[in-house]
């Protein structure tokens, strides 16, 4: 790997890592924001803000210790582009929104400069992804079956829990509150 790439690589896993210390600072926060760019159906949201933190965890982490480089790399291409797709959508609309790039309390509003600020990423990560590969077709069949589609299930599946568990609580919370309008102060049936 040439040292432009290195460089590439390493300055890359810097910005994801910032990126995702700056969402996991308040991710119920990062999860509004998610809605307020009106890309997914809020039910939806909670599922894409685990999605938007677990993936940049994997490409900062696969970027500074070169570990499933190759797949970290095409993550973060992937994801750099459904990023360039929200601001872009929500640029067309007229909307001026905050960006939440490195967390819900970025104060930067989206702009053309949000945009080719993303373009110039996706330019690096693409070097990164030409350079370690050698070619763009470099996932194999195995990484693709043993690291990204479990990684993606996982984070599924834990926004799913994550929903899940938000609702049982509030269930619980209901029905003791009910089951304590039937009970005296010993604990007994009134």
């Amino acid at each position: 790997m040439n040292q432009l790439a290195r460089v590439l690589q390493v300055t890359l896993g810097i910005v994801f890592l910032f990126a995702v210390i700056g969402k996991l600072r308040d991710p119920m926060e990062f999860k509004r924001a998610i809605d307020s760019y009106e890309i997914l159906p809020r039910r939806l949201s909670f599922v894409g803000s685990v999605t938007v933190i677990a993936s940049e965890s994997v490409i900062a982490f696969s970027h500074l210790s070169g570990w499933q480089l190759r797949t970290g790399a095409w993550v973060g291409a992937v994801l750099i582009v459904s990023f360039c797709g929200a601001i872009g959508i929500n640029l067309t609309k007229g909307r001026h929104l905050r960006c939440h790039c490195f967390g819900p309390h970025d104060a930067e509003i989206i702009s053309g400069r949000s945009l080719i600020r993303l373009l110039l990423l996706l330019a690096a990560q693409l070097v990164v992804v030409t350079n370690y590969a050698g070619r763009f077709n470099s996932l194999t069949p195995s990484e693709i079956v043993l690291f990204w589609i479990p990684s993606v299930l996982a984070a599924l599946l834990f926004g799913m829990w994550g929903s899940e568990t938000l609702s049982l609580i509030t269930l619980f919370s209901d029905v003791r509150a009910t089951n304590s309008s039937f009970l005296d102060d010993g604990g007994n049936a009134r």
